[in-house]
């Protein structure tokens, strides 16, 4: 009866001395899913019979202990029955170690929980190529060219260094002066608040967040970099980076001077020359004027952000150190920073008011100073085997100087010019903020049972001094000047704010997989502003105090903040479900007029999370957050200023908290196998009772502005993106393509009437790379898409219209120490019925490299920026029945000079 079936038989044998091995196991799977189909023993002749096997597609498993396994696939149907796999010779797994070599494909994409682990092994990169061109081949992630990071739709804030912080919160830092061949891992993942971590309640303030992972053998040595660059038009750009690193120690120094706005000061500057020293957070208790008035200089630039000629110097110093066998870990970093900006822009805008079209033409110079100082740091101590306490301390002194000259002129398309202005306003300011916490966690022999406390502690003052000379002339209805308003005031403010506060936290595990974590949150603030205006005297002088735009205000807050949650957690599965209250009451005294004000608001903020994992495969993530927003000291109570007497901004003291409710979904599928990533993403948010701006504009193009709450509508942001990529190994060719819909919604007053105006964007995005080792390397992608905007007021304030940005980076090896890259650039902006003309612009850069010795670590370049001098600063949009379209100095067309070395030298590789 046996033999009229399917089976399988063969005789195993030893190698060397071709003798049967006795019980050697012999297992048929399935091919499909592994699973056991047939099991047997070998008998005294090393023979093996597996009877009653289905037809279908299997694999032989041959295993006996010393000796490598022996697998095969195989085939039974219909025209084959039986399949006789005669002598099978196992090999000794000692010989097998000595004699061969296994060559296997990289896997690119990890999953290990709710972070993506990405293989470095599984990129080709060039010689002393850095971590930036490394990101640019992982699928679903981009970098712009200042750096910016952007993964799978959401900006990525911070970068980390073997899990710890490396300068603050700059990501170019570690991304541009570490170099790829240098990583093991690359990590992506949300990393909580440390509120959120102490608590295990989410917070909804997670960081999307990069740990690259050095190799082993590249801890111990050092590396650096030098280079210098001189070119036409008097720029220059100048680099000088040190790391020395072993395991228990990092000591880095870097030094940046340029012009280019390629090194120096961007836009993430604002956060790491804060208050950002690792672990110090502000109380996310609804506090509102703990930042009160930290910028009141509208015209501030602390970051290059495109316009002007930017002059930049920025230096800084790192050192961390493990010791007492990595029980006590200390991290310290000081930065400097010098940014000066110097252009000029150009807006015009136009707004509809009744049947009259206001349009205002105004041309602004300015030249703005930067200085900062940052020195922070933090110490993490294991007090014993089960409590941990970490320390932070963040200090930062700021200097700002500003000039700012404007000339402008607003006419009616009914009654002609109304008024012409000229604006001065200078101001010199500066700050000094300190910023420490304590956090300290034990956990308990009982699994999962812990105690935290978090402390915060932060003080901001800011001082400046500025003046202010304004004409302005009104005109009558024959252009001739009916009237003039001259203003000429010393302004003087002072800005303080002190604030405490404490979270204690405590977990309790209440089954095998639920858990629950319960906290209780105390903020204290109190804040205190002055400012003073002083009129010019007929002497000259500014001695004449004017009352009304001078005050003193004192601001009082307490919040107190209930928070529990839920944790379930088995297996591949973790959710969460949270709940916070904040009971929170300010106090404002107005000293000047000994005015009191008071508000109590009562917040609710739910939240629900829930992660899926499928090892290997991707996972799935369901996340939902309520949050109330609190209106700002500035919206109840703004203190007035006369800065721009033509634009005046009013208070609402009877504003209320806003509700924001946020929704993301994040489906990732991961086949390593084939090469293939495909994810999903939705992001959604809805504000009820929005705050929205009001702007009531006379007929003689004079504005007052007021917050308003918007109780009957809601403000709602929608976006949703799939992306696809494959790997085509044979021809190290990577294709990705993206779908991405967003839609957002505006709401605002003028002169009472209510205005919609809704955004819809329909894109797409086309990438490819291609690398062929010592040939070239090609990167392109386009980007096209449609925007939809329109306007409930008026359906010619249409901006509907088609847009398109291509890139493509091509570097080719000319010979073996001759290299050329090209980047291109190409943006289109088609004509909408609000602008008359399309728009597009082609930016050209090209770079001639010389590599010099063996390592090609010295490299002399030719490079040239914008070559086609086609570089303008330009910008325009619609909103509601305000259009605006704005010029701006910019860098345009330049050649550079340069030379760089790149050295390292590095420990042995461990065995």
């Amino acid at each position: 009866f046996s033999q009229s079936n399917f089976n399988s038989s063969g005789k195993i044998k030893e190698n060397i001395s071709k003798i049967p091995l006795i019980k050697a196991s012999a297992t048929v799977l399935n091919q499909k899913d592994s699973t056991v189909v047939k099991f047997g023993w070998s008998n005294l002749n090393g023979e093996f019979l597996l009877n009653n096997i289905p037809k279908g597609d299997f694999i032989l498993l041959v295993c006996y202990p010393g000796y490598a396994d022996y697998v095969e696939n195989f085939k039974l149907d219909s025209t084959q029955t039986i399949r006789n796999f005669n002598n099978i010779v196992l090999i000794s797994k000692a010989l097998l170690l000595n004699e061969v070599m296994v060559k296997g494909q990289h896997t690119m994409l990890k999953m290990r929980g709710d972070t993506l682990e990405f293989d470095s092994k599984a990129f080709k990169i060039e010689p002393n190529a850095k971590v930036e061109d490394m990101l640019k081949q992982i699928p679903g992630m981009q970098v712009d060219r200042n750096g910016k990071i952007t993964a799978y739709g959401q900006q990525v804030e911070k970068v980390l260094l073997d899990g710890e912080e490396f300068f603050g919160d700059d990501p170019t830092l570690i991304t541009r002066n570490i170099r790829a061949d240098m990583v093991d891992k690359i990590q992506l993942f949300d990393k909580p608040s440390t509120i959120a971590a102490a608590t295990g309640i989410n917070d909804g303030n997670s960081k999307k967040t990069l740990n690259i992972k050095l190799k082993e053998d590249k801890k111990k040595g050092l590396f650096g970099k030098i280079s210098a660059g001189h070119g036409t038009n008097k720029f220059y750009q100048e680099q000088a980076m040190l790391n020395i690193f072993n395991p228990k120690r990092k000591i880095a120094v870097f030094a940046n001077i340029a012009n280019t706005g390629k090194v120096g000061l961007t836009q993430s500057d604002n956060n790491k020359y804060g208050f950002s020293a690792q672990s110090i957070e502000v109380f996310d208790g609804s506090i509102l004027s703990s930042f009160v008035s930290s910028n009141n200089n509208e015209f501030s630039n602390e970051s290059y952000n495109g316009q002007g000629i930017p002059s930049s110097v920025t230096a800084g110093v790192h050192f961390d150190q493990k010791f007492d066998k990595d029980k006590q870990y200390l991290n310290t970093n000081y930065l400097f920073g010098s940014l000066d900006v110097k252009g000029q822009l150009n807006n015009i805008n136009r707004n509809q008011v009744s049947n009259a079209i206001l349009s205002n033409k105004s041309n602004r110079r300015f030249n703005n100073d930067a200085f900062n100082h940052h020195v922070n740091g933090s110490y993490r101590i294991n007090l014993d085997s089960l409590s941990t306490l970490e320390i932070a301390l963040g200090t930062n002194s700021k200097k700002n100087e500003n000039e700012n000259a404007f000339i402008s002129s607003t006419t009616s398309s009914i009654d002609g010019f109304l008024f012409n202005s000229t604006r001065r306003v200078s101001n010199s300011s500066d700050l000094y903020d300190i910023g420490s916490s304590a956090l300290y966690t034990t956990k308990f022999k009982k699994p999962r049972r812990s105690l935290s406390f978090l402390i915060n502690q932060y003080s901001y003052s800011n001082s400046s001094k500025g003046y202010l000379d304004v004409i302005t002339n009104f005109l009558n209805s024959n252009n001739k000047i009916d009237s003039t308003q001259l203003i000429s005031q010393l302004k003087q403010n002072e800005v303080k704010s002190n604030l405490l506060s404490g979270t204690l936290s405590f977990s309790e595990p209440i089954s095998k997989s639920f858990s629950t974590v319960l906290s209780y949150g105390l903020g204290i603030n109190s804040s205190s502003s002055i400012r003073e205006s002083f009129n010019k005297s007929k002497d000259g002088e500014y001695g004449d105090f004017d009352q009304t735009f001078s005050n003193d205000f004192t601001f009082k807050e307490i919040s107190n903040r209930f928070g529990s949650s839920l944790v379930f957690n088995k297996k591949n599965i973790y959710t969460t479900l949270g709940l916070t209250a904040n009971v929170h009451s300010f106090e404002q005294l107005d000293q000047t007029v000994n005015q009191k004000f008071q508000k109590n608001f009562t917040n609710l903020s739910p939240s629900i999370n829930f992660r899926n994992s499928y090892p290997q495969r991707g996972w799935l993530i369901l996340a939902y957050s309520g949050k109330s927003i609190q209106p700002s000291i500035e919206q109840i109570q703004p203190i007035q200023s006369n800065e721009d007497p033509l634009n005046i901004r009013i208070g609402n003291s009877e504003l209320s908290p806003s509700f924001i409710n946020r929704f993301n979904a994040s489906y990732i599928i991961n086949k390593p196998s084939v090469g293939k990533l495909v994810n999903f993403n939705i992001i959604y948010s809805s504000t009820t009772n929005p705050f929205v701006n009001s702007s009531i504009i006379n007929v003689s193009g004079e504005t007052q502005y007021q917050t308003l709450n918007l109780g009957s509508k809601s403000v709602q942001n929608f976006s949703a993106s799939t992306g696809y990529s494959k790997k085509i190994s044979q021809k190290d060719l990577t294709l990705s393509l993206e779908l991405r819909y967003n839609f957002n919604n505006f709401y605002g007053f003028t002169n009472k009437k209510l205005l919609e105006s809704r955004v819809n964007v329909y894109g797409a995005r086309l990438s490819s790379n291609i690398y062929k080792t010592n040939k070239y390397i090609l990167d392109f992608n386009i980007r096209p898409s449609y925007n939809k905007s329109t306007s409930s007021q008026n359906a010619q304030l249409d901006n509907s219209g088609f847009t398109m940005v291509t890139d493509a980076y091509l570097n080719i090896t000319l010979t073996k120490t001759m290299s050329i890259s090209t980047t291109t650039s190409y943006s289109y902006q088609a004509k909408t019925k609000v602008f008359d003309t399309s728009n597009q612009i082609v930016l050209l850069n090209m770079v001639l490299t010389k590599s010099f010795f063996k390592d090609k670590s010295l490299k002399a370049s030719i490079s040239g920026n914008d070559l086609l001098n086609q570089n303008i600063g330009f910008n325009r949009n619609v909103l509601g029945s305000y259009l605006n379209e704005t010029t701006y100095t910019t860098i345009k067309r330049y050649v550079l000079f340069s030379l760089a070395w790149d050295f390292s030298k590095f420990g042995k590789s461990p065995n």
